[in-house]
């Protein structure tokens, strides 16, 4: 009996010592490993980014008058008088100018088709393309260039991915177009933009607005994932309290853009994060070391 008293004992204070040595070893982590991040709320921009999409615009090729070596003599995206040399051609016979015989934006480039107006670029829409190209040597009758007419042109999307009446684009963090839809066939949406900017063409993709949130933005591993659900640790007052979350979508740095459920937190200009859940329990006192 005796025997049995002292194996018991010892077996409990093994189990304490082993319990108190995990605490001790999640403290120490705790101390020298948590990291907190005080964080504002914000207005953020959710996009989408779509692969797919092509600019069809109005305009003409400009071609070479005769062989030989190309020199530009106007940047990619200048505007151009007609009359406007663009470049010149270098063969045994000297220096020929190529003119501009058209009034616009000059493109390194050429396209498919000519199109005077936005109706007949959309009635023919299927059979643009656009290739951009920086010639050294050309051949009497290929294209330069190109010349945009009209500041208008229509953007091509996958049907799939874009279809609403009116999107948002986004080139960059203060500079937005708005497009309208025109038309539609089994595959793809064609939207109006009344605005051209360089970058549709300078960037692989382009990206929609999704939405517009106001929240807070965290590292992904400040995220817990309980059934489904999200949650984030904020340190609340002097304890770390776990509150319910939604993503909304992610930033180019993979920071996640969150909402809060419980929105009486929101009440406050900023939070303190946990970045490091793992080593905190929901109700623990922040320095309790």
């Amino acid at each position: 009996m005796q025997k049995r008293l002292t194996y018991f004992i010892s077996t409990v204070v093994i189990i304490v010592l082993i319990v108190g040595l995990i605490n001790d070893v999640r403290a120490f982590f705790r101390k020298n490993l948590s990291r907190f991040y005080t964080v504002n709320f914000s207005y953020y921009t959710i996009t989408e980014e779509v692969r797919s999409a092509q600019v069809i615009l109005c305009g003409r090729n400009i071609e070479a008058p005769v062989d030989g070596s190309v020199s530009y003599v106007v940047d990619d995206f200048s505007f151009v008088d007609a009359g406007t040399p663009v470049a010149f051609i270098t063969n045994e016979k000297g220096h020929i100018n190529v003119l501009s015989d058209i009034r616009g934006v000059f493109i390194k480039g050429f396209a498919s088709e000519a199109y005077e107006s936005l109706d007949e670029a959309l009635a023919k829409a299927s059979k643009f393309h656009f290739a951009s190209v920086d010639r050294l040597t050309v051949r009497k009758g290929e294209p330069v260039g190109y010349v945009m007419t009209l500041d208008d042109f229509l953007i091509k999307l996958p049907k799939k991915q874009v279809n609403k009446p009116e999107i948002k684009i986004e080139i960059s963090d203060f500079v937005f177009l708005d497009g309208k839809k025109v038309f539609q066939d089994e595959q793809f949406s064609y939207y109006r933009v009344s605005q051209f900017v360089k970058e549709l063409f300078t960037k692989d993709t382009i990206k929609i607005v999704k939405e517009t949130v106001y929240g807070l933005s965290v590292p992904e591993s400040a995220l817990i994932r309980r059934n489904g659900k999200y949650f984030i640790y904020i340190v609340n007052g002097t304890t770390v309290k776990a509150i319910e979350v939604v993503v909304r979508g992610y930033l180019e740095n993979r920071d996640a853009v969150i909402e809060l459920e419980d929105k009486k937190f929101e009440d406050f200009p900023s939070l303190i994060v946990v970045l490091t859940p793992g080593f905190w329990r929901d109700g623990e006192i922040v320095g309790a070391f």
